[in-house]
């Protein structure tokens, strides 16, 4: 209620977002304009970000980091499968969650690898130039900042709402997001590994993918009153494709990186069409509520929740120029392509705010 009132209580405009996302409904007009708005944040906005150029927002997979050597070519069937997924991640083509199995995702990120540099995109990977680019493993050292994420996490809206931040519930979440992977799978490369035994200065052993850094996405929150984008075909824009469960950033017609996402599902699609991107908003804070979720008008019993990377709709919110409709994280990244969402796109939270780095409002966005 604190929270509601403080928001509800600014002399200025405040903003609301809107999206309809993993179990809930949010909405991105300005508060005082739509009453129906199913969010309501903060001006945790940022109208007019810097684009981050796809060649510095993916490099090349870290050279010479494992404390065993240097690069050199995977001894077992492990490794070639993670030292290929590293290799399409770190190239901007998202094979979806780092792991032992070669999944669908990663064959789509192979054939757009493939695309993107002149290739017969069929998604061999032996088209792919991964072998002996780095190492497919690196080790990490678990931080004092890392312990300072840690806190509670309640999966209850009624419970979220009492607090001011949803950080991470465990270490092994956050280092998971960290690097793109599951707390399984982080425990199957580190057998020893217990999440409450960590401590700050002892090492695991991780994909060697460039890390989701948090601080970065909380760095561009911002105080400015969010506009409204009129949109720019010019520079880099936004293809959903909603069967191949893949959003492509392209620019003219050349792809420039790929993504595995969840496009809404058959009661709640996501609306195809021309579209473009309003604002950006980063950590955002929303307003949950069934009513909007079930039956499509705003209630009088919705919960304003918190920001952070456990808020239902991740780190980044991507407001399109369609009422309701976003392109955001979410706080369960082991669920892109493999369940549904009610009306956005969903994506992992690394993903998404590597989307909003590569474009900017005004952006076009094509669904299809």
């Amino acid at each position: 209620m604190k929270l509601r009132q403080t928001i509800l209580g600014r002399v200025r405009k405040t903003v609301s977002l809107a999206c309809i996302g993993t179990g809930i409904i949010l909405f991105l007009p300005l508060f005082l304009a739509y009453p129906l708005a199913a969010l309501e944040t903060n001006s945790s906005t940022n109208s007019s970000p810097t684009p981050t150029r796809a060649t510095d927002a993916f490099p090349s997979p870290t050279q010479d980091v494992d404390p065993e050597g240097g690069p050199k070519k995977p001894t077992s069937s492990l490794e070639r499968t993670v030292l290929l997924q590293v290799f399409l991640d770190n190239s901007g083509f998202a094979p979806g969650i780092i792991g032992s199995q070669t999944s669908d995702f990663t064959v789509k990120a192979i054939k757009r690898y493939e695309e993107a540099h002149g290739l017969e995109p069929d998604g061999d990977p032996q088209s792919i130039p991964f072998s002996g680019t780095g190492n497919a493993f690196t080790h990490y050292t678990i931080s004092s900042a890392d312990m300072a994420r840690i806190g509670a996490a309640p999966k209850e809206p009624k419970a979220q709402a009492r607090l001011k931040w949803l950080p991470y519930a465990s270490l092994l979440e956050l280092l998971g997001e960290k690097f793109h992977t599951t707390p399984g799978f982080l425990r199957k490369l580190n057998p020893q590994l217990h999440d409450h035994s960590l401590r700050p200065g002892d090492q695991i052993k991780v994909p060697n993918v460039k890390p989701f850094d948090i601080a970065e996405v909380e760095a561009k929150r911002t105080d400015k009153e969010p506009g409204e984008a009129k949109e720019n075909l010019s520079g880099p824009w936004v293809d959903v494709d909603v069967r191949q469960k893949e959003l492509e950033v392209r620019e003219e017609n050349r792809i420039l990186a790929s993504f595995p996402i969840t496009p809404g599902s058959t009661t709640l699609p996501a609306p195809q069409g021309h579209w473009h991107v309003n604002s950006i908003t980063f950590m955002p804070i929303f307003r949950y509520d069934k009513e909007m979720l079930y039956h499509g008008r705003r209630g009088s019993q919705g919960i304003v929740t918190p920001p952070g990377p456990n808020s239902m709709v991740g780190v980044v919110w991507i407001g399109l120029n369609k009422k309701g409709i976003g392109i955001h994280g979410t706080d369960e990244p082991e669920t892109i392509g493999r369940t549904t969402s009610h009306g956005c796109i969903r994506l992992s939270n690394w993903d998404a705010a590597r989307v909003a780095g590569l474009i900017q409002p005004g952006a076009k966005v094509i669904i299809h």
